[in-house]
C-alpha cells in the first residue's frame, strides 16, 4: 500500500511522537509499504526518520510570512496537501491541526483524496472544552505562558481568551464538516471514543489500543545507588499534574519513615522553572530530580529499577508510560478517569486515584512504599495484562485490518 502519514509537527518529544516513529519504522521497514511521512518540522527527529529504510518524508513549507497565524497556516496547508495526497491509497493523520489540514484538503479537492483514517489522540481541547476538560481545573486548562507564578490565569490572558472565542465557531464548523467526511476515526481508548462519538455525530469510530515495542530486558543496566524511587516520563506541562506528586512527596517527607524514598521525573517542558522553584521551595532537593530528556536506554534503565510509575495527568486520553512500566512488570499509580481507568485496574496491576487529592496520591504512594510483596503482584499482573491486547503486534494488526 501507498500510505501518507500526516503530522503537524516534532518539536516535542512525547508518546505520539514514538508511536508514528514505530508505525513508519514497521510499515516501511518491516511491512515493505511504500509510506510518506508529512509534517512542518521534523526538529531533532529528522536524523532517526531518515535511518527508516522505504521511509520518505516530505516538509510542508509554510511561508514565513503566514508562520505566526495559525488560520492561514491552517488553510495554507490544505491547499498544499490537496495536490500532494492524491496518488496515495490510505492518508493517515495524527494529532490536531493535522486533521483540520487535511480535511480542509479533502473539501477544496471536492472530496477526490483516497479514504482518510484519523488516529485521534483527542479531539481538540481548546475547540471543545466541556467534552475534553470534564476533570480538569480551569486555571490548567490555558497554555502554560498565560499562567502567572501561582498557576493563575492572568487577566491579560483572560482578555485574550475573550477575543479567541469569538473565531471558534468557524474552527468548529470546519473541524466538524471535515471529520465528518474522513472514512474511519481511530482512538487510542474507549474514553477518547465517547467524546469523539459526541462531538462529531460519527458512528465510523473504533476504538484501537497502541502498543508497546519489544525491549530487549536482558541488556538493560540496574542503577547501583540502591536508592528506591518512583518514575514520572511526561511532559512538563500543567495538565500533566506533576505539581501535586511534588506536592505529594512534601507531605510524605514529613514521615520519617518514608523520607528516604526519591522520586525522579523524566521530561522537558513550560512547567519546569515552576517546579525548580516547588523543589527548592519545600525543601526537596534531595528527594525530587528533574532529569530533563534521557537517552532510550537509560529511559529503560529507570523504569527497570523503580518501585512503580507515577502519571497523573487529567483528562488523559491513554497513557504509554502505564504500559511501559507494565513492560517491566511495574505497577502504576494512575489517574482514576479517562484512558488511564482503562489501562490501570485498581487494586490488580496498580492504583488509581484522583489527581486533585494530595491525600489520595500520598497515600498510593506510601502503600506502594511500605508493601513491596503486594507492589510485585501488581506488577506481575501488570505485565500479564499488558500481554493480553498491549503488544505492539497487536496494535499493528488492528491498524492494519482497519485501514485496508
Amino acid at each position: 500500500m501507498k500510505i501518507a502519514i500526516v503530522h503537524t509537527d516534532f518539536s516535542v518529544k512525547g508518546g505520539a511522537e514514538n508511536v508514528i516513529f514505530w508505525l513508519c519504522e514497521d510499515l516501511a521497514e518491516k511491512r515493505n509499504h511504500k509510506v510518506t511521512l508529512f509534517c512542518t518540522d521534523f526538529k531533532d527527529w529528522k536524523e532517526k526518520f531518515e535511518k527508516i529504510k522505504g521511509l520518505k518524508l516530505k516538509v510542508i513549507q509554510i511561508p514565513k510570512y503566514l508562520i505566526d497565524s495559525k488560520f492561514f497556516k491552517m488553510i495554507f496547508a490544505g491547499i498544499y496537501l490537496k495536490n500532494e495526497l492524491r496518488n496515495f491509497d490510505v492518508i493517515n493523520i495524527h494529532n490536531f491541526p493535522a486533521s483540520l489540514w487535511v480535511g480542509i484538503a479533502n473539501i477544496i479537492s471536492g472530496k477526490k483524496l483516497p479514504k482518510i483514517i484519523w488516529s485521534c489522540n483527542e479531539p481538540p481541547r481548546f475547540l471543545y472544552k466541556k467534552h475534553c476538560n470534564l476533570n480538569t481545573p480551569s486555571n490548567l486548562e490555558v497554555l502554560h505562558e498565560d499562567l502567572n507564578e501561582n498557576l493563575e490565569i492572568k487577566y491579560s490572558s483572560k482578555i485574550k481568551y475573550v477575543f479567541k472565542e469569538l473565531y471558534k465557531p468557524l474552527l468548529k464548523y470546519i473541524d466538524r464538516k471535515s471529520v465528518r467526511k474522513f472514512y474511519k476515526i481511530l482512538t487510542l481508548s474507549n474514553f477518547v471514543k465517547n467524546q469523539v462519538e459526541h462531538i462529531y455525530e460519527n458512528n465510523k469510530v473504533v476504538t484501537c489500543y497502541t502498543g508497546v515495542k519489544d525491549i530487549d530486558t536482558g541488556n538493560i543496566s540496574n542503577h547501583k545507588t540502591g536508592q528506591e524511587y518512583f518514575l514520572t516520563i511526561s511532559r512538563l506541562e500543567t495538565c500533566k499534574n506533576i505539581q501535586n506528586i511534588v506536592e505529594s512527596f512534601s507531605r510524605i517527607k514529613e514521615n520519617k519513615q518514608f523520607d528516604k524514598i526519591k522520586y525522579n521525573i523524566i521530561g522537558k517542558g513550560p512547567l519546569e522553572n515552576y517546579l525548580r522553584n516547588m523543589i527548592l521551595k519545600n525543601n526537596l532537593n534531595d528527594t525530587v530530580f528533574l532529569l530533563g530528556y534521557v537517552s532510550r536506554e537509560e529511559l529503560l534503565s529507570y523504569y527497570k529499577n523503580c518501585l512503580a510509575v507515577i502519571y497523573l495527568p487529567y483528562d488523559e486520553p491513554f497513557g504509554l508510560p502505564y504500559l511501559e512500566a507494565a513492560y517491566f512488570s511495574k505497577p502504576s499509580i494512575a489517574s482514576n478517569h479517562g484512558g488511564p481507568a482503562e489501562l490501570v485496574i485498581n487494586g490488580k496491576t496498580g492504583l488509581l486515584v484522583s489527581p486533585s487529592d494530595i491525600n489520595e496520591i500520598s497515600n498510593a504512594i506510601k502503600t506502594i512504599s511500605k508493601d513491596k510483596d503486594a507492589a510485585e503482584i501488581m506488577g506481575n499482573n501488570a505485565n500479564k495484562f499488558l500481554k493480553e491486547k498491549f503488544l505492539w503486534e497487536m496494535y499493528i494488526n488492528r491498524f492494519l485490518t482497519q485501514i485496508q
